[in-house]
């Protein structure tokens, strides 16, 4: 894994990236089998479930919100971690905003907000000097895996302060996902196996419902929860997925232009303002 943290291009980076995942099916497999061998099942959730949901104010864990609670009937802890991110400010008021309008859509399945005030994520002194070309390849490393345990603790502390009995942390990951290897499905049952194991209880769970084929018929993609969307009525116009600093969307980040290409394929317009429109 040495490879990955020197500075080569985002091509090469990937073709290492997806030679590593080559066991991908296998190892899941193996995970799945300690899992059922523990406690019986891989992934459940029942209707009237309490979760946590990692909550960004983007367009992906925004309509995740809305397809839980319609698809599960679950109640939702959402939880928002300022972790450093140049759009912080722009992702939390966009946060804010969906909770308070989902609060009016779906009363008490939807808890209030816990924003946790953390350091950056991962620790500026390391991130300043990240390869860059690695981190628009696959991200910054273990930072959602990190963002997953902290979820967990709030959890724990959900248990405690409400009486309740949350063992369920939901993340938005989408097919597109697929060049990171944090947001797929084998990294969030590596990281269920990690929490059961780490604090002796069996029934943790940590997955994304949107590519999980134990809770979902097929892999749902950011196409399809834009449809979603449309279907439900939820507006699009104050999610943040532009990861810059600026008020108003550039457009020409990665995150803005992989957005656009998919409202691009769908025929629709984004109702997102944008500071250049060359990329529409």
């Amino acid at each position: 894994m040495n490879d990955l943290i020197n500075k080569q291009n985002e091509t090469e980076i990937l073709k290492i990236v997806k030679n590593n995942q080559r066991n991908f099916d296998y190892n899941k497999k193996k995970i799945e089998q300690i899992l059922l061998k523990e406690r019986g099942f891989i992934v459940n959730i029942d209707k009237n479930d309490s979760i946590v949901l990692l909550i960004s104010g983007g367009l992906d864990s925004v309509i995740t919100l809305s397809y839980i609670i319609e698809k599960f009937g679950v109640n939702v802890y959402p939880l928002f971690i300022k972790r450093g991110a140049r759009a912080e400010k722009k992702e939390l008021e966009s946060t804010q905003y969906y909770i308070n309008f989902y609060k009016e859509k779906y009363g008490d399945r939807v808890k209030d907000l816990f924003i946790l005030n953390d350091e950056d994520i991962p620790a500026k002194q390391l991130k300043n000097d990240f390869p860059k070309e690695r981190m628009k390849a696959i991200g910054h490393p273990l930072r959602n895996s990190t963002l997953q345990n902290y979820a967990v603790m709030y959890a724990t502390y959900v248990n405690s302060k409400y009486n309740e009995s949350v063992r369920t942390i939901l993340t938005g990951s989408v097919g597109d996902d697929t060049t990171c290897p944090e947001l797929s499905i084998l990294s969030l049952r590596s990281q269920t196996l990690n929490v059961c194991i780490n604090l002796g209880d069996w029934n943790w769970q940590i997955t994304s419902p949107l590519i999980d084929l134990e809770l979902t018929d097929k892999v749902i993609f950011k196409k399809d929860l834009i449809l979603w969307a449309k279907e439900k009525k939820i507006p699009l116009s104050k999610t943040r997925t532009c990861v810059s600093d600026s008020d108003i969307a550039d457009g020409t980040c990665s995150e803005c232009k992989r957005r656009l290409k998919v409202f691009r394929e769908l025929g629709l317009k984004d109702e997102v303002e944008y500071l250049t429109d060359k990329n529409f």
